[in-house]
């Protein structure tokens, strides 16, 4: 259905701006402007959605200090590895 509805709108722009008694150059240079500025704000649109998405990602994703802590934090240090191993090298 959303083809239909894509296809019946770019009809009715087409059929409006040929029933237009303007040259069609001003035709040409208007529908180029409308695209221009349509273009502008799907850029816009796609930042925003970018930004609402990467917010969102960002919440839920440790940074990678919090990463490196929380894997210090799970294997404790070197040192005290160290201090329990016997001269063998067995804890």
């Amino acid at each position: 259905m959303v083809n239909l509805t894509v296809r019946e709108f770019s009809k009715a722009i087409i059929d409006f701006v040929n029933q237009s008694p303007l040259p069609i150059e001003i035709k040409r240079l208007c529908i180029n402007d409308i695209a221009a500025q349509l273009q502008v704000a799907a850029d816009e649109r796609i930042r925003d959605e970018i930004l609402e998405r990467d917010n969102h990602t960002s919440d839920n994703i440790p940074t990678a200090l919090e990463q490196e802590a929380e894997h210090e934090h799970s294997e404790g240090s070197p040192e005290d590895t160290m201090e329990e191993q016997d001269s063998t090298g067995n804890k």
